[in-house]
């Protein structure tokens, strides 16, 4: 089952916060509809937006609306929740799991053997997101929208998580592989670093578009939580 949403210290207009927990909360409540960046976009600071966002979602889910979120506190477990609920209605209602139960933390994650990189600020060699640093670099999209049938992508629909735009993945063992590019209705290509697409080290589709079975897991370690937990 999923745990809390993680954080390192409590998160409240009175509270020293841990800034390092700041951006990735800000991100998770965003795609719950809890949080609106300002235009400068999400920084590691806390501002009121995001205690007006916990607030908000503490009332809709009738817990304590105090605007503090602690540590495997009530608030954290009900965001947890919510994001897994959000990702299973996503994904045909695959659940993602960590093995050590919860959400799980960077610390979770190994390295890439296909994509080294240097490691992650803050972690010894070998541990942290799976090469998540710089990923992007493997990432390719057209600027245009590719047609219905194009044979080196097939169409995943519109992501709550990529602020409702359309999504395109790469086709599983094709040259575009772990690709994943998103569009506006107009079929432009969206290059906001909130919204666009994030290159998938374990895309959960395979070359018909089809969701692969025991994927869900490891897509979410290794794609959507480093996502949500350090953006794009």
């Amino acid at each position: 089952m999923f745990g809390p949403f993680k954080l390192k210290k409590t998160v409240g207009r009175s509270y020293n916060v841990d800034l390092t927990d700041i951006a990735p909360l800000k991100r998770g409540l965003k795609h719950l509809g809890y949080y609106k960046p300002p235009a400068w976009g999400i920084t590691e600071h806390p501002d009121e937006p995001l205690f007006d966002g916990i607030e908000r979602l503490q009332a809709d889910q009738g817990l304590t609306r105090d605007g503090v979120m602690k540590p495997k506190g009530p608030t954290a477990t009900r965001v947890g929740q919510l994001l897994a609920d959000r990702w299973k209605a996503e994904n045909g209602g695959m659940g993602a799991q960590s093995e050590g139960g919860g959400i799980p933390g960077p610390e979770e994650s190994g390295p890439n053997p296909k994509h080294p990189f240097p490691a992650w600020p803050g972690f010894k060699p070998g541990q942290g997101p799976r090469s998540h640093h710089d990923r992007n670099k493997y990432q390719s999209c057209p600027s245009k929208a590719p047609k219905e049938g194009d044979p080196d992508w097939s169409g995943s629909g519109a992501s709550a998580f990529h602020c409702g735009y359309d999504t395109r993945r790469g086709r599983t063992g094709g040259p575009t592989h772990g690709h994943q590019c998103v569009y506006r209705k107009d079929g432009k290509l969206v290059t906001d670093p909130e919204c666009r697409g994030s290159y998938d080290y374990q895309p959960p589709y395979d070359e018909k578009g089809n969701w692969i079975p025991g994927r869900g897991g490891r897509h979410f370690m290794e794609d959507v939580w480093p996502w949500i937990k350090y953006g794009n």
